[in-house]
């Protein structure tokens, strides 16, 4: 099956399980607000957290589509795959699937292949941004690359302010600042998970930014196979 086909596959499962997903979540939470029991119901609240994540994981799927076509912004199959998994991965198995809970260290698994996944959209946007079809050599490997690092925290921190705004707008948790019965935690242990969130996300942004260096500095090519490009007028 070539890298083209098997995208298509994935995005259409993936898209059909959140569309699905949300459907699912909207009739629960009506059955939540008549008093309607259903075995295995959760707090209103997580049907809320479930619907916000599958809406916006809708408008994920869509993007790469309109960035191609507005932008002219290629995005490498591999990196759309990749893209593709971790969206099923964080939004229908961890919120629909509950493997947040579930699975141990789920979250902080999904948080470092994030922060590697942003790493490697940061080489891009040095591309993007210098109007070339790859790394300019005249910038520096080490410069790139920590520009690449701060590019993933950066947006790790503002998938932080998400989450923060969300849990207090719709009395959330998804900063785990609160134990599943409702009682708020203090201190250390209310701010335990966004640092760790962090951490992690750090940590998948230097293990790309050092391979990614390491491809400059010794002109491996590793960082123009997951570089995202945009097409060039004839």
């Amino acid at each position: 099956m070539d890298k083209k086909r098997l995208t298509t596959i994935l995005t259409l499962l993936v898209f059909g399980s959140l569309v699905v997903s949300s459907i699912y979540v909207i009739v629960r939470m009506i059955m939540v607000s008549v008093g309607i029991p259903v075995p295995g119901d959760r707090p209103e609240s997580d049907y809320v957290l479930m619907l916000l994540q599958c809406l916006l994981g809708i408008f994920m799927m869509l993007l790469p589509g309109i960035l191609a076509r507005h932008l002219s912004i290629q995005v490498p199959h591999f990196m759309h795959i990749a893209f593709i998994v971790f969206l099923y991965c964080a939004i229908y198995l961890g919120e629909v699937r509950d493997f947040y809970n579930l699975v141990p260290n789920w979250d902080t698994v999904l948080h470092t292949f994030s922060g590697g996944m942003l790493g490697a959209l940061g080489f891009s946007f040095v591309v993007i941004l210098n109007r070339s079809d790859r790394v300019p050599v005249n910038l520096s490997p080490l410069f790139v690359a920590l520009f690449a690092f701060c590019f993933a925290l950066t947006l790790g921190v503002f998938w932080e302010f998400y989450e923060f705004t969300f849990d207090g707008l719709l009395h959330l948790n998804m900063q785990k600042t609160m134990l599943p019965d409702g009682t708020p935690l203090l201190g250390h242990a209310a701010v335990a998970d966004t640092m760790k969130d962090l951490f992690v996300d750090a940590l998948g942004a230097f293990i790309i930014s050092v391979i990614g260096y390491i491809s400059l500095k010794h002109q491996k090519g590793w960082v123009e196979r997951i570089q995202v490009r945009v097409k060039r007028e004839e």
